[in-house]
């Protein structure tokens, strides 16, 4: 990865978790391409990644204030990882 990519993408430690507004469903920030607009989600069962536009998705979904782990599991606080 050259450096003018590395600047584009910003890898999370912990993943912030967001809720759909109108649906049941859930979704977990992998990667955000700033350049790009875009970002990269584990969709709702947690195993498939999915391409998503930064405007779209902060459109359809709302942070819940929780963060997954990398090991898996959902806090309420960073403090709490």
């Amino acid at each position: 990865m050259d450096t003018n990519t590395a600047a584009a993408v910003v890898e999370l430690p912990y993943k912030s978790v967001w809720r759909h507004k109108r649906k049941p469903l859930t979704l977990v920030v992998n990667v955000v391409w700033r350049d790009r607009g875009e970002i990269q989600v584990l969709t709702d069962d947690r195993e498939h990644l999915k391409w998503l536009s930064i405007k779209g998705f902060t459109r359809d979904y709302e942070p819940t204030g929780q963060f997954e782990t990398s090991d898996g599991h959902t806090v309420d606080s960073l403090d709490d990882a």
